[in-house]
């Protein structure tokens, strides 16, 4: 059975994934950057797979190919 991370997690990929940065996702979020990388390690833990390549020198977050941020746009414009 597959353990489905919670929504906030979700949501945190979501805007990270579109502004890739921590600090603008954290500042569209009213959370930190800290909450930001901890909300991001705990669905990598639970999906057990990277989300993002390494972060470059100013925070911008590569995301990992695959097609999952597009599936995460359509889910959550799905449930808009």
């Amino acid at each position: 059975m597959y353990r489905i991370p919670p929504i906030n997690c979700l949501a945190t990929f979501e805007v990270l994934a579109r502004v890739r940065s921590m600090k603008k996702a954290a500042e569209e979020l009213c959370v930190t950057p800290s909450a930001i990388s901890h909300r991001m390690r705990l669905m990598e833990s639970i999906l057990q797979r990277p989300l993002f390549d390494d972060v470059d020198s100013i925070g911008n977050f590569p995301l990992v190919t695959g097609g999952l941020p597009e599936q995460f746009f359509q889910a959550f414009d799905a449930l808009a």
